[in-house]
């Protein structure tokens, strides 16, 4: 293929944990949305991973079925909103572990319990699903050593969207950490759009 410039939209995708049992236990107790699996959680014992407001909405909502929900967080200090953390820190039936990372999830046919890391100290817990949550990180693998990026991949981009490349241009979620919406993604097409219209000569 061949034109006169590029308009980069790649995107993000939900970070993994990259831990054994992640990849071999997809599908079967690991889950994709509070929401959306709800049911698949009901009375039974969850594991949610995360502290953004993302990890904190869905332990809200798969506690209101599950019969406890716990929350694994690296860090102290939380991302998410203080609203969701009020009524986190309320809810009876979630519990909050920060400082810890889930470093293994077992399992033979499906989700059986999860090893957690706290402290120095290495327990198991026993549930049987598991909802990861612990931010985002762009598509941006394929452009390293050929485009400029910043220390967290995102594609570095001037007020009109162009790269460090000529007649490259980036747009939505990989070139904006800070407001990854569809709004301002679209925003951003229009205004490289235009840019290109304008220099079609180039």
């Amino acid at each position: 293929f061949s034109a006169k410039a590029l308009i980069i939209a790649t995107g993000i995708r939900r970070r993994k944990l990259n831990v054994p049992g992640e990849a071999e236990l997809k599908g079967k107790g690991i889950l994709e949305s509070g929401k959306r699996d709800a049911e698949k959680a009901k009375e039974k014992n969850v594991c949610v991973v995360g502290g953004g407001d993302a990890a904190l909405e869905n332990a809200l909502i798969l506690a209101k079925t599950a019969r406890r929900v716990t929350l694994v967080h690296r860090r102290k200090d939380f991302r998410a909103r203080s609203e969701f953390l009020e009524k986190a820190w309320r809810n009876p039936s979630i519990e909050i572990l920060t400082g810890a990372a889930v470093t293994k999830i077992l399992g033979r046919e499906k989700v059986e319990a999860v090893e957690i890391k706290n402290n120095n100290k290495v327990f198991i817990l026993p549930v049987e699903a598991v909802l990861i949550r612990a931010g985002v990180e762009p598509n941006t693998e394929i452009f390293r050593g050929k485009l400029e990026l910043d220390e967290n991949g995102y594609i570095k981009i001037d007020s009109l969207c162009r790269t460090s490349a000529e007649k490259v241009f980036a747009v939505g979620d990989a070139a904006n950490p800070f407001a990854p919406t569809v709004s301002s993604a679209v925003g951003m097409g229009a205004t490289a759009a235009k840019v290109i219209l304008s220099k079609l000569s180039f």
